[in-house]
């Protein structure tokens, strides 16, 4: 069955991204396995109001595109191998309204890799019994991304959803959230260089990742391995600078588009957690 815009859902663990799967596909899916791990890959199709089909494809869920499983790292394998049948022309990135600050995590880093990103914003009753005010037009605008506020499990918010998909954009509007060339500068300049790609962040990926992606040759996983030793890179501390930087940048987006009623929960919310 053919498409005409193939659409990946992303987001944590229990945030209803596979209930959305189910309400946007209904029975009309498959399941399979990815090649080498046991996780399910699920596909499906829906229809969309222009007449065109969309396949959506429900990748596992992930806190980080650092994996720490194998199934995870399937999750940034299939969003950056142009050559993989699943890769898509867009990502739904799938947040729990009660818990941004864990959620836009990933949702940065994917918005990074400069793909087309729409916001799907779930359990919207559960932020309101916590307290919560979004202003979810401001969230949009400060991100430049679509958010579309949904209930997966009542199948609310479905049709707007689509209505998005419909009308998104082949190119990536969304911000940068973060200095991707401090992290790494001339390791990320030679890799970019050398593999010839021209996004920052799809470079500094391939040096955190290249040795568990299959869609790189042995010579340029050699050749990322001779550069990563040349400017001395460590990963994990990369990494953790990294993360540092995407929360100040959350944290500064949700200061301005979130109200929490209880002022006390607030500090918890955004500091503790």
């Amino acid at each position: 069955m053919n498409s005409e815009i193939k659409v990946a859902l992303v987001g944590n663990p229990n945030t209803g991204k596979s209930t959305l799967f189910n309400v946007l596909t209904g029975l009309n899916q498959k399941v399979g396995n990815f090649p080498g791990v046991t996780v399910d890959k699920k596909t499906g199709f829906c229809n969309l109001s222009d007449g065109r089909r969309a396949e959506i494809i429900d990748l596992p869920g992930t806190y980080s595109l650092y994996p720490k499983s194998k199934d995870e790292s399937i999750v940034f394998s299939v969003l950056a191998d142009h050559s993989n049948i699943h890769h898509p022309d867009l990502v739904i990135v799938i947040l729990d309204a009660s818990n941004l600050k864990r959620n836009l995590l990933v949702y940065t880093q994917v918005a990074d890799l400069k793909i087309p990103v729409i916001l799907a914003l779930n359990m919207m009753d559960l932020a309101t019994k916590a307290g919560l005010e979004i202003n979810v037009n401001l969230l949009s605008k400060k991100l430049g991304v679509p958010v579309v506020p949904i209930s997966a499990r009542k199948a609310e918010g479905i049709t707007a959803l689509k209505e998005a998909i419909n009308y998104a954009n082949s190119f990536a509007l969304q911000e940068d959230t973060i200095d991707i060339e401090q992290l790494a500068p001339e390791l990320i300049s030679s890799i970019r260089e050398e593999i010839k790609v021209d996004n920052s962040y799809y470079a500094l990926q391939l040096a955190h990742q290249h040795e568990y992606l299959p869609f790189l040759s042995p010579q340029q996983n050699n050749r990322i391995e001779s550069l990563e030793q040349e400017y001395s890179f460590h990963s994990q501390k990369s990494q953790a600078t990294e993360t540092i930087a995407r929360y100040n940048f959350i944290n500064d987006i949700l200061f301005d588009t979130v109200i929490r009623k209880n002022h006390f929960a607030q500090e918890e919310s955004y500091s503790n957690k």
